[in-house]
């Protein structure tokens, strides 16, 4: 049974999930992430991290950072290898979330080497969008965008 909670990013499972996830992307792109999040984004008004169980395990996390009133950003999304749709279960709470704190639209970058999470992302309805941020100027940055509806 999948369930998921708002927690804390100081949670000892958020921990052991976001060191998986950079190995993960250090795996993928030769850098883990850590210079594009952090720990603080997910401590302010109308941000939150989540993590997905999967039969009482940590199996997944994502969180949502503020980046103005009407726009918020999904960062650190991860899941396990599974066809248990982990990952789109996160998505699809952030992007309540979202909507619950009154945003209209959701950016998120990953690496062009990512073609996994960039194929995963395009299901999930993100388009492709310039750079924006402190990815403008980064040739391996690409970056989606999401209207949301009310």
């Amino acid at each position: 049974m999948l369930h998921i909670i708002e927690t804390s990013i100081d949670n000892p499972d958020a921990k052991d999930l976001i060191l998986e996830l950079n190995h993960r992307l250090y795996q993928i792109t030769g850098d883990d992430g850590t210079t594009s999040f952090h720990t603080e984004d997910v401590k302010t008004e109308k941000s939150l991290f989540l993590i997905a169980y999967l039969d009482g395990v940590p199996y997944g996390c994502g969180a949502l950072r503020k980046i103005s009133d009407n726009t918020a950003e999904i960062k650190r999304v991860y899941a396990r290898r599974n066809n248990a749709g982990v990952g789109r279960a996160i998505i699809n709470q952030l992007e309540e979330k979202a909507i619950e704190f009154g945003y209209t639209k959701i950016l998120l970058e990953t690496r062009k080497q990512n073609e996994h999470a960039i194929h995963f992302y395009t299901l999930c309805g993100y388009l492709p969008c310039p750079a924006y941020g402190k990815y403008c100027g980064k040739e391996n940055a690409y970056c989606f965008e999401k209207e949301l509806m009310k």
